[in-house]
Parts: C-alpha cells; structure tokens; sequence
C-alpha cells in the first residue's frame, strides 16, 4: 500500500479464505484496542466498520512515519489501558524491553504498524482458538478515500 500525508484511505482485508476473524464481542474489543495503538500515531480513524469476516476502516493519515521510540510508547500506553479496563487493579504493566530487536531510532512506517497490528490481533485469536496460520488475506487492501465526484472547491 502506497500512503501518503493528509490524504484520506478507505483500508480493508478480510479473513483468509472468507473464513471468520471475530467470534466473541471481546475480539471486536480487543481489536479496537489495537486500531487506536497502532493507527492512531500516524492519523485519525473517521469511520470503521468490523463484521464476522473482514473490516473496513476509513482513516485520515496525517503521517506516513513516526519513529519507533514514539510508537512504542504510544502503544505499550493503550496496551497498559486495555488491561485495566479489563482486569482492573491486577493489571500488568506492558515490558517488552527484552524482545524489541529494531532501533528505537528508526522510523516505523503506516505499513508496518498496520501489519503489527494484524498480526497481533491473529496471534490472540489462534493462542484463544487453538488454531495457527494466517487468519488475514495476505495483503492489506487501501484505496484513496477520496470520490472526486463528491468533493466541491
């Protein structure tokens, strides 16, 4: 997917071969936490719709990279608030210090925040169900939001 700043996308995938991504109100849940901690950095969500198989989401990037310090810490943030909202006091706290490979340096781009963010999502779903392998088509669809018939000077 090609983005670019202040540009608006309509983002989709679905699950592989049709197959089924969400199965309980708590994977709509869980996901939603991973859309506002790892799209978030890069622009605003306008709209998103999630069904039994695929999603969409219509999202304004602002910026096609923020660096990797900055992201991590966004999404460890939202990670941490997830927890409390579901275990309350016994919450942990998010250390991943001794996994993190990648410069803390180096830029992240929307593409790859995007794939961390399915991929977080469907290691969840296959430890939950039991399963292994992919659980998303492969490529990540995105189209330019914008309908220049619609759009007035």
């Amino acid at each position: 997917m090609k983005f670019y700043e202040n540009q608006l996308f309509h983002i989709y995938n679905q699950g592989n071969n049709r197959r089924q991504i969400f199965f309980t109100d708590y994977n709509y849940e869980y996901f939603l936490w991973k859309m506002r901690a790892y799209l978030l950095p890069f622009g605003d969500l306008i709209a998103w719709c999630l069904m039994p198989n695929h999603f969409h989401w219509q999202f304004y990037v602002k910026r096609t990279s923020v660096e990797r310090r900055f992201l991590r810490g966004y999404s460890d943030n939202v990670e941490y608030q997830r927890r409390l909202a579901r275990y309350g006091e016994k919450a942990m706290e998010v250390d991943k210090k001794a996994t993190r490979m990648a410069d803390e340096n180096e830029a992240v781009e929307l593409n790859e925040a995007i794939g961390t963010l399915l991929n977080a999502y469907a290691k969840a779903i296959n430890k939950e169900k039991g399963m292994s392998g992919s659980v998303f088509r492969k490529n990540c669809k995105a189209k330019d939001g914008w309908i220049d018939e619609f759009v007035s000077s």
